[in-house]
């Protein structure tokens, strides 16, 4: 790429360790350029087409600049965790996973639909063809997370062992691949205290304490304001309502995510019924490759760990 763009791609000096983040001139001229391009070559083949006399439909201009701008939303988003520090964005992670599957089943259709004469001629065989890799790309991008950034090192924690959570990508994270290393040095031989990883700054005491001290505080004012004071009596301040304040939502977030396998548990036998059924009753191969993706998704004992560790 250096002697295509006459710089360098990719710098982390200009985009992660710095307090004033950028692209470097060559990415913001290939990838920030031929993505959104791409889908303005599809808007202008249906204009070309639309004066040509041929009936264009809404979907055809629709379709490029929901992309458009749905592209633009992802870059800000990609600014934005560079500006805030995030190694590993879960937004972008799922966004480009949920786009590649669907261009995934638009992908196979253009393959199969090759050989049929479309009044835009090849132009949108050829524009997949250099979209979807692309795409996938851009997932398997994602699969990765982004250094450290060095103004957010914390020497104290470095001095320790970190904890490797914080540095993995969000794919690492929901299936607790981070972990895997303690757990093979577990099966190896006992473990001891000192293999064990620093705690993240947000679990520490430092962090949760004064959160809680904070809660507990306006629970007192509280109880002192409803109690008379012309009265020696003792007054009783209940701890829930400080509890509720400082890890509600973290509560309740997990809570929420524990719905989900919960609900699975009547899911998947329906899944497995239909599953037998057509081991039973033969059909369409493809149904069954579909139903036993279906079960496959349905990763219940992920969403129970990811549910525990949210809710921590």
């Amino acid at each position: 790429m250096d002697d295509f763009c006459g710089s360098t791609f990719w710098d982390l000096n200009r985009t992660w360790n710095t307090d004033d983040p950028d692209f470097t001139p060559c990415f913001e001229d290939t990838v920030l350029v031929w993505v959104p391009s791409l889908e303005a070559c599809n808007l202008g083949n249906a204009i070309v087409m639309q004066s040509d006399g041929y009936n264009v439909f809404p979907v055809a201009f629709w379709t490029p600049i929901i992309k458009i701008v749905t592209y633009i939303l992802a870059l800000y988003l990609l600014h934005f965790s560079r500006t805030r520090g995030i190694q590993s964005a879960g937004v972008q992670f799922l966004f480009w996973l949920l786009l590649t599957v669907c261009e995934t089943i638009t992908f196979r259709s253009v393959i199969r639909q090759r050989d049929v004469e479309t009044p835009g001629g090849s132009l949108p065989f050829v524009i997949n063809l250099i979209y979807y890799p692309l795409i996938v790309g851009q997932l398997l991008i994602n699969c990765w997370a982004d250094l450290r950034p060095e103004y957010e090192q914390n020497p104290r924690i470095l001095k320790d062992r970190p904890c490797p959570e914080k540095d993995s990508s969000y794919l690492n994270r929901i299936l607790f691949s981070w972990h895997d290393g303690l757990a093979w040095s577990g099966w190896r031989r006992p473990l001891e205290h000192k293999d064990l990883w620093a705690l993240n700054a947000e679990d520490t005491s430092q962090a949760i304490v004064p959160k809680f001290d904070a809660c507990f505080k306006r629970s007192l004012e509280k109880t002192k304001k409803k109690g008379n004071p012309n009265k020696n009596e003792k007054q009783i301040t209940s701890i829930l309502p400080a509890l509720f304040g400082a890890f509600g939502g973290t509560f309740f977030f997990g809570a929420a995510l524990k719905i989900f396998p919960d609900l699975m548990g009547f899911v998947q036998p329906q899944i497995l019924n239909s599953l037998i059924d057509f081991i039973n009753t033969g059909g369409d191969v493809w149904k069954g490759y579909f139903l036993a993706a279906i079960m496959f998704l349905c990763l219940r004992p992920m969403l129970q760990k990811e549910s525990q560790q949210q809710g921590k």
